[in-house]
């Protein structure tokens, strides 16, 4: 298999190494009284409820090999940034120049149940963000996405679904296009996004069609990232080889059908 690993250190901080869902709820007697420890001092500033559950702090505390004093300030670093940005309510805030624009989907299940974000990178047109100045808020929509995959996946709670997962098509990818310094800046925001927000809600991320000049790219990203390679999976153009990848976690019918699924009740995340 032709997997194109550089990838891997872009965006691995995300995956919390492709634990099983009993690996992410089983704790060690130790852990256990580190995570009570560490809800001692910061459930004071919990304001959601869905943060005080034990799957949302046990996911900072392994960011950290459940360093509590470092999980503390990272949490609470965490809280005020979504207050500065009023995420909690991110939904309401005006979407209507990036949705048309950059469309993705969440209404996929891999067979273990977990939600899936699938979107087409490779369409997403990256540098006009940039050089119209929504950097920022490009980043914010990224945001908006995790916040819709990630509250799927707290109603799954009860089935045992604790992560999502990840599929990006970046067929059409054009380096010229993607690599301007603004884009760039883009991408390590995001890579700071998901560093910083959302650990370890990932079970798995798959990205096919790669192209030679994406792998460019991330050799430029690969310094400003972790080195973590499970869990992140990067296939290249081989249509044949990344499908039969993908129908091993996913059900012929859920998968849109331009992932090689049979799913037409999905929007074309090509178009």
């Amino acid at each position: 298999m032709q997997s194109y690993w550089i990838f891997a250190t872009a965006l691995c901080v995300v995956i919390s190494a492709n634990a099983t869902q009993d690996d992410e709820l089983t704790l060690t007697n130790n852990q256990k009284l580190l995570l009570d420890k560490f809800r001692s001092r910061v459930e004071n500033q919990l304001l959601q409820d869905y943060m005080k559950h034990d799957i949302y702090l046990v996911h900072w505390l392994r960011a950290t090999k459940f360093d509590l004093g470092l999980t503390e300030r990272l949490l609470l670093e965490n809280l005020e940034w979504r207050r500065e940005n009023n995420i909690d309510d991110i939904e309401t805030l005006d979407w209507s120049d990036f949705v048309d624009e950059y469309p993705y989907t969440t209404a996929v299940k891999d067979k273990e149940g977990r939600p899936t974000l699938v979107f087409n990178l490779g369409d997403w047109d990256i540098r006009k963000a940039a050089l119209t100045g929504k950097s920022s808020k490009m980043i914010l929509y990224w945001a908006k996405l995790m916040e819709e995959l990630t509250a799927k996946v707290r109603t799954l709670h009860e089935k045992n679904v604790t992560q999502g997962n990840l599929i990006i098509d970046v067929r059409d990818f054009n380096i010229a296009q993607h690599s301007c310094p603004q884009c760039i800046q883009v991408y390590i925001g995001l890579i700071s996004l998901f560093r910083s927000h959302y650990p370890n809600e990932i079970h798995e991320a798959n990205m096919v069609n790669a192209p030679r000049g994406f792998r460019t790219m991330l050799r430029v990203l690969e310094p400003f990232t972790g080195s973590n390679l499970q869990g992140f999976k990067v296939y290249g153009t081989n249509a044949q080889e990344w499908q039969r990848a993908l129908l091993q976690d996913y059900d012929l019918q859920e998968l849109p059908l331009e992932f090689g699924g049979t799913n037409r009740k999905l929007v074309d995340l090509a178009s």
